[in-house]
């Protein structure tokens, strides 16, 4: 039936959402993105890239420019998720910022807010919705205890030693034992390159 359909559908966008949504920030907490700016220009990038393909699928529907002005408050808002998650962490941070908006998402719903009509008469059981809506907040609540702890690593070893570290101990294998053009120098240069505790000393 259509209905059992459009249901299975909204809920595979749904999971689709929560996957991809979820991971999106992945990266801050584990690369250092300096200010953000360029994150932030990366992400808005690709998001523009699959909305014109989106677009492009659709066969080019209606466009509406008042809808920008969501994309320039989101994305203004955007700019401070490098902050927050350098500084109370990535689960911390979506938690507080992903409750916020389920808080906003559910009072439009259910009391009709910003012009929009009130969906109480669709709900089939409303103490279910306003019990569900009440854990969410108690989980933001318990999300509070929360400690940032340091970031995962080597002790010892910054981000760009680790990653050159397997790359320099294999220059350094390659070339100590030939005698070819240049050798010393390249095995000098990437042992430098892969700094204390690499496996790159000089041989």
């Amino acid at each position: 039936p259509r209905g059992i359909m459009s249901a299975f559908s909204g809920w595979l966008c749904a999971a689709v959402a929560v996957a991809f949504f979820g991971s999106n920030f992945v990266v801050v907490h584990k690369y250092d993105p300096g200010d953000g700016m360029f994150f932030q220009l990366s992400l808005c990038a690709g998001i523009w890239v699959v909305g014109l393909l989106v677009f492009l699928i659709r066969d080019a529907p209606p466009f509406y420019p008042f809808a920008l002005v969501g994309g320039v408050i989101w994305c203004t808002g955007n700019c401070c998720t490098v902050f927050i998650i350098k500084q109370i962490g990535l689960g911390a941070g979506l938690i507080t910022w992903g409750t916020s908006a389920l808080l906003i998402g559910w009072l439009t719903g259910f009391f009709g807010l910003f012009g929009l009509p009130s969906e109480q008469h669709c709900l089939q059981a409303p103490w279910l919705n306003v019990l569900g809506f009440a854990l969410s907040l108690l989980a933001l609540a318990d999300s509070t205890m929360i400690k940032k702890g340091p970031p995962l690593g080597i002790e010892g070893c910054a981000d760009s030693d680790i990653g050159l570290a397997p790359f320099a101990t294999l220059e350094v294998g390659s070339f100590s034992g030939g005698g070819g053009p240049g050798g010393a120098g390249r095995v000098g240069a990437v042992a430098e390159l892969s700094g204390p505790g690499a496996g790159g000393e000089p041989q």
